[in-house]
């Protein structure tokens, strides 16, 4: 699978300890999978509330980018917009304005 321990326990219901444990033991918060996204990408698609939370607090970028160059903020505008999601990551600084391979924006999903 395309997965690491650490994207598998963004996707987790209860996975929050899970990633504090995986950091514990030496995890890098933003590595990428084969598909070039982190755990904050994989959390926001499942609108995991308390793993995306967890990342944030203990230092993962709201602004890396996956293979396509989308950010977690417009991962999260593709899968609904879960107002929450959006707002953990703005308040953490996101940036706004990526642009898909279409010109489109976070604000066109």
């Amino acid at each position: 699978s395309a997965e690491c321990p650490l994207t598998a326990a963004a996707q987790l219901e209860l996975g929050a300890e899970m990633i504090k444990a995986l950091r514990n033991g030496g995890a890098h918060l933003d590595f990428r999978t084969r598909e070039g996204m982190t755990a904050l990408h994989k959390a926001v698609r499942c609108r995991n509330h308390a793993a995306l939370l967890t990342l944030l607090d203990l230092g993962a970028s709201p602004d890396y980018k996956d293979s396509r160059g989308l950010t977690p903020l417009y991962h999260s505008a593709m899968v609904g917009g879960d107002p929450y999601c959006c707002e953990l990551l703005l308040h953490d600084y996101a940036r706004l304005g990526c642009v898909d391979e279409n010109g489109w924006q976070e604000i066109h999903q």
